[in-house]
């Protein structure tokens, strides 16, 4: 189903016959999942004690359950009992992630729009050249960037430690050349000081902004000299 992804990437191109085919598959196997029919009933169920992924307070009563978590909203007895019991809901937030992630970049790029500095925006899977991980955003271009943004966006301390070892790998590249790492990250994630945030601050250098200070980003020097007068 990768090719339903692409349709999101930027910039968006027009669905294709075999997205529509991929499209129905996923529907079809979505409409058989919560109607139970999508698999052989298992014999025994409870006696098993045997717990279904569909024993969940959205999907137990099939469509009227999720008609009614649509309509009325889930209680939040509701979600912790769901966090005990495994990941059904955390399902959905992996799903948001990178819409998530767009918030942020998002204010980057309108606050660097705004003082007219040049940038590059990464693509989703794109291949910046001499990168091995490709920053979100290039100063003043991919060509001969400058400067790095690489901006990040978690609520989880664990996720927020693998993010942290990835703008550090940017940074030991960023260092090799010369050129300047700047972090826009935000989420209770990076409230995680001595293992997350602390060495984020210095492979940075001080250059760590979140969503409160991001009309800061202009005063990095490799950023200012680009400033619009």
């Amino acid at each position: 189903m990768k090719s339903l992804e692409n349709l999101a990437a930027k910039p968006p191109r027009f669905p294709t016959q075999r997205d529509a085919e991929d499209i129905k598959a996923l529907a079809a196997a979505v409409f058989r999942a919560v109607s139970r029919t999508l698999h052989k009933p298992v014999p025994n169920i409870q006696a098993a004690g045997y717990l279904d992924r569909q024993a969940k307070v959205d999907t137990e009563g099939g469509w009227a359950g999720v008609n009614r978590a649509a309509t009325r909203g889930v209680t939040y007895a509701d979600l912790l009992y769901e966090r005990y019991l495994g990941r059904p809901f955390a399902y959905v937030q992996d799903a948001l992630s990178e819409k998530k992630g767009g918030l942020l970049e998002k204010s980057v790029a309108a606050v660097l729009g705004e003082h007219g500095v040049p940038f590059w925006a990464t693509r989703t899977r794109e291949k910046i050249r001499d990168f091995a991980q490709a920053p979100d955003f290039l100063v003043p271009g991919k060509e001969a960037p400058e400067c790095v943004i690489e901006s990040k966006l978690t609520e989880d301390g664990g996720t927020a430690r693998d993010k942290a070892a990835r703008i550090f790998k940017l940074g030991e590249e960023c260092r090799k050349r010369g050129i300047t790492l700047v972090a826009f990250v935000d989420g209770k994630g990076f409230e995680r000081i001595n293992d997350v945030l602390a060495p984020i601050l210095r492979w940075t250098r001080g250059w760590t902004f979140c969503l409160q200070t991001v009309e800061r980003l202009i005063e990095v020097p490799a950023i200012a000299k680009y400033v619009r007068k």
